[in-house]
């Protein structure tokens, strides 16, 4: 995910979705014998999509940084983001997969 125009969230109330989420890891990370990872994911009501390091929305909320500090955050409005559903879903920890792409 790319940092677009940074996005302040202070609440949980700011969310219009939230919950957990697998994200598979990028660079090398993502040639290990596990790459997926849960993370705390959210969309705003502005349709910025955020994901944070903790697995749970409120492991993110107690975070040194609260929810202010996103790990990433893509404006799903403005970024001319596309999702796909890949036709072979062996590779992940479960059988329901989307690909998020995005200009960077």
């Amino acid at each position: 995910m790319a940092d677009n125009e940074d996005y302040e969230i202070n609440s949980k109330s700011d969310f219009k979705v939230m919950g957990a989420l697998w994200k598979k890891r990028g660079g090398l990370g993502r040639h290990m014998k596990d790459p997926w990872q849960p993370r705390a994911f959210g969309i705003t009501h502005k349709g910025i999509l955020v994901y944070y390091e903790s697995k749970t929305i409120q492991e993110a909320e107690h975070a040194s940084d609260g929810l202010r500090v996103p790990r990433q955050q893509l404006n799903l409005k403005e970024s001319n983001a596309m999702w796909s559903a890949p036709e072979d879903a062996t590779d992940g920890p479960t059988p329901y997969l989307i690909v998020i792409e995005h200009d960077l």
